[in-house]
């Protein structure tokens, strides 16, 4: 049986979506919980590798408090190299362009030159590289994302720019034929976006301000909205890359 493996770097950043199509797929899905301390598994050839985000970024990989970031390069270069389908999702996302020759640097306004986060729902620029990109099939326009990241990934030279968005360019991208890296987050339910903001409120205070939590609930219908869109964009990478 084909297997989902997750890596998860924090409680509130679950698969949630990713898990349920991938039920609905006939796949069998194995957590791993990094910050409970959860030995790190090395994927099998019959497996989809999926990385979930965290409040850490690329400058821990050397942190002692987040020993299985390292590990996590590691095991997406054995990845690589074995064919083994990866989908790494903001601080994953992030991980699968350094395993691959490219770095992170903070988010910069092009008008202040000042470090900036992108946070909120907002439209997702598809890029249509090539014509087997079938990760686009049956999605409606616009297409929305949450944004959750202060930081920019600079892609590595075997990479494909497949989204973007205005404030942020590198919004998703493909290394080879099965490897997708995605800086935007498609995977919420109603409940983890209410959860995300209010354990989370130091972050989007310094992002949006004192009114921050109060500019996020504003965009919870798109939370809901955006469900069946999101799906599709997860049944979609799900089944390309279970072709390898």
């Amino acid at each position: 049986m084909n297997r989902l493996l997750v890596i998860q770097q924090i409680e509130r950043e679950r698969p949630a979506l990713f898990s349920k199509v991938a039920s609905e797929l006939g796949l069998k899905i194995c957590t791993l919980r990094m910050y409970r301390g959860d030995p790190i598994v090395f994927p099998g050839k019959n497996d989809i590798l999926l990385i979930m985000g965290g409040p850490m970024g690329v400058a821990d990989i050397t942190n002692p408090l987040y020993p299985w970031l390292a590990e996590q390069v590691e095991i997406i270069k054995y990845a690589i190299i074995n064919n083994i389908p990866i989908i790494g999702v903001c601080l994953g996302a992030q991980l699968l362009a350094v395993a691959n020759g490219g770095k992170c640097e903070p988010l910069i306004d092009q008008i202040s030159k000042t470090p900036i986060k992108e946070l909120g729902w907002s439209t997702i620029d598809f890029i249509n590289s090539s014509p087997e990109e079938s990760i686009f099939s049956k999605l409606s326009f616009p297409f929305y994302g949450l944004h959750w990241h202060g930081d920019r990934i600079i892609l590595p030279k075997n990479s494909i720019l497949l989204g973007s968005t205005p404030i942020c360019n590198e919004q998703m991208f493909r290394v080879g034929k099965f490897a997708y890296g995605i800086q935007f987050h498609i995977e919420l339910e109603q409940n983890d976006f209410d959860r995300w903001i209010k354990e989370d409120y130091e972050f989007v205070k310094s992002g949006l301000g004192p009114m921050g939590e109060e500019i996020l609930k504003k965009q919870k219908d798109i939370c809901l909205k955006s469900k069946s869109n999101r799906i599709q964009l997860i049944q979609n990478l799900i089944k390309v890359v279970l072709t390898r």
